[in-house]
């Protein structure tokens, strides 16, 4: 009986990851949390967990932790925004200087 859920939960986990255009390889443990938390609600959490190679632990923080990447994108984006705007010459010390400087970081 375990078998087949087995077998249904990786299908599901196998057509989850090609309607998200993952790349099987290179998936982020986040990425994999995404597709858990959305198949947790038809299939045991133990067996989905099994099956994306991804610890409780690490699913049950990303669950908790779901908007470092928006925090994170902004200070990139300004830091692209200034190395562009100086002819990307700056290093990482100009950077960090002008990012004290302007934006109050």
């Amino acid at each position: 009986m375990s078998n087949t859920i087995r077998e249904r939960v990786e299908r599901a986990y196998l057509i989850m990851l090609t309607k998200g255009n993952y790349n099987l390889d290179t998936i982020s443990n986040k990425e994999k949390s995404i597709i858990v938390n959305e198949l947790r609600t038809k299939y045991p959490l133990s067996i989905i967990l099994d099956v994306a190679d991804l610890k409780r632990a690490t699913f049950y923080y990303h669950l908790k932790h779901p908007d470092m990447d928006i925090k994170n994108k902004e200070i990139i984006n300004q830091i692209i925004s200034i190395f562009n705007h100086n002819k990307k010459r700056y290093g990482y010390r100009r950077i960090t200087l002008l990012l004290l400087i302007h934006f109050s970081f």
